[in-house]
C-alpha cells in the first residue's frame, strides 16, 4: 500500500513538472514566431533556447541554472566597437565614494549620475555616446537595472525564467532596439514609432466576428406607386462597388442617402427591461497586494500550482504598491507590502524585490512601480520589473 502511495506521488510530481515545460515550451515557440528566431528544445525535460538575427541584431535567449532556481539569460551581438566598452548601471557603492570624493569630479549630468562607464579609450566616448545612443541607454537601464551594455554584446539575467511571450518579446525587443541606437541601425522612423508589440497568443482572445457587409438598396418592382430614385439620380461613393447591367438583380447602396435613423428615444420599452451593463474587469493598475497574496498562499495550492495560477492571471500585470524596505543589496530591494493571515503558518508577510540601485534603507516608505514578473511560493514573494521611489 505503501508503495502504491508512492509510486502516485511520483507520478502526480512527473506530471506536473511535465505540464509546466509544456507551458514554457510553447511560450517560447510562440516568441520565437513572433520575433521570427528559431527556437530549439532536444527533449521535453531539456532547457528551450531561442536564436537568430532580429533586424539585423544577432539575439540569443536561454536558461541558466543558478542553484535550484533557473534564470533567462539574453544577449543580443553586434560587430565590436573597438574600445572595450562596459556600461552599466551605478550601484549604491559607486555613488557613495562619488560623495566622498573617490570618483574624481562629480557630474550634474543625469545620465553620467544614472551609469557607470569603463573603457580602454575615453577619447572615443564623445565621439560614441551622441544623444541618441545615450537616450537609448538610459531608457536601457531604467527598465533592465541588471543590464549591460559591453564592447560587442548587451546582456540581461532575469532571476526567474521567463514563462510568458509578452516578456520574452517585449525584453528581447528592448535590448535589440539598444544594440541597433549603439550600431547606428536604427532609423528615425524606428526611433520615433517603434512597432507595436502584438497579442500575446496565449491570451484570452475575442472571437473574431467578421461585420455585416452594407445595406443594398435593390431595384423595386416596376408596377409599384413607390417612387425609387434610377441609378441615373444617385451618386455611390468612389468606393462602392460599379454596377454591371448584365448582372441588373445587383445595385450598390447610395452612400448619400442614410439607411438608417436611429431611434429619437433610447428609453426601453416598458415590456422589455434594459439589460444590465456588464461590469468592465478592473484594470491592472486595481492589482491589491493582499488580493494577489490571498490568491496563491491563502489557500491550499501547491508550489506549482501557485506558479501556474500567478503565470495565467497576474504575470506581466502592472502594480502600484506602497511597503516598507526590510533588506537590500547593492542591486536589489525588498519591500514589505502586505500581510495575511492562513490557516496554516499564521500571519506571513508577502514582499516583493526589485532590481534597484534606489537610495533606501530598512523601515524606509517606498512605491515599487512596474510589472510582476515572477512569484516564490516559498519566499512568499514577488518579483517586479519597475523602479523602486521614496514615498
Amino acid at each position: 500500500m505503501d508503495f502504491f502511495v508512492f509510486v502516485m506521488i511520483a507520478v502526480g510530481i512527473f506530471a506536473a513538472v511535465a505540464a509546466s515545460n509544456g507551458r514554457s515550451a510553447a511560450a517560447w515557440g510562440a516568441a520565437a514566431r513572433v520575433l521570427g528566431v528559431t527556437f530549439t528544445k532536444k527533449n521535453a525535460f531539456s532547457n528551450a533556447r531561442l536564436s537568430g538575427t532580429v533586424d539585423g541584431i544577432d539575439l540569443s535567449v536561454s536558461v541558466r541554472a543558478s542553484g535550484n532556481a533557473k534564470m533567462t539569460r539574453y544577449v543580443v551581438s553586434y560587430p565590436p566597437l573597438g574600445f572595450d566598452l562596459s556600461i552599466t548601471r551605478k550601484g549604491n557603492l559607486a555613488k557613495v565614494g562619488e560623495l566622498f570624493g573617490g570618483g574624481g569630479e562629480q557630474s550634474d549630468d543625469p545620465f553620467d549620475q544614472l551609469v557607470s562607464i569603463k573603457t580602454s579609450d575615453p577619447q572615443q566616448l564623445p565621439l560614441f555616446l551622441t544623444p541618441q545612443v545615450r537616450q537609448e541607454i538610459a531608457d536601457l537601464l531604467m527598465n533592465l537595472p541588471a543590464a549591460k551594455v559591453q564592447d560587442d554584446q548587451i546582456t540581461f539575467e532575469r532571476r526567474n525564467l521567463d514563462r510568458q511571450v509578452n516578456a520574452i518579446v517585449t525584453t528581447s525587443r528592448r535590448l535589440v532596439a539598444a544594440a541597433q541606437a549603439i550600431t547606428g541601425r536604427r532609423s528615425a522612423q524606428e526611433t520615433e514609432q517603434p512597432a507595436p508589440l502584438p497579442p500575446d497568443p496565449f491570451a484570452t482572445q475575442m472571437p473574431n466576428v467578421s461585420p455585416p457587409p452594407p445595406p443594398v438598396r435593390r431595384p423595386a418592382d416596376p408596377m409599384s406607386d413607390t417612387a425609387v430614385p434610377s441609378y441615373e439620380t444617385m451618386t455611390p461613393s468612389s468606393t462602392a462597388p460599379s454596377y454591371d447591367p448584365a448582372t441588373p438583380e445587383y445595385e450598390p447602396a447610395s452612400y448619400d442617402t442614410p439607411m438608417y435613423e436611429p431611434p429619437t428615444s433610447m428609453e426601453p420599452s416598458p415590456t422589455a427591461p434594459a439589460s444590465p451593463t456588464p461590469a468592465s474587469p478592473p484594470s491592472a493598475g486595481e492589482l491589491n497586494p493582499a488580493t494577489v497574496a490571498e490568491a496563491l498562499f491563502g489557500g491550499n495550492l501547491l508550489s506549482f500550482e501557485a506558479a501556474a495560477t500567478f503565470d495565467e492571471q497576474y504575470s506581466g500585470r502592472h502594480v502600484r504598491w506602497t511597503g516598507t524596505v526590510t533588506r537590500r543589496t547593492e542591486t536589489r530591494i525588498w519591500s514589505d507590502v502586505a500581510t495575511i493571515e492562513t490557516t496554516l503558518f499564521g500571519a506571513i508577510h508577502i514582499e516583493v524585490v526589485v532590481e534597484s540601485t534606489t537610495p533606501a534603507n530598512a523601515g524606509d516608505q517606498v512605491v515599487v512601480d512596474g510589472t510582476l514578473s515572477a512569484v516564490d511560493s516559498l519566499e512568499r514573494s514577488f518579483a517586479v520589473d519597475g523602479t523602486v521611489k521614496r514615498a
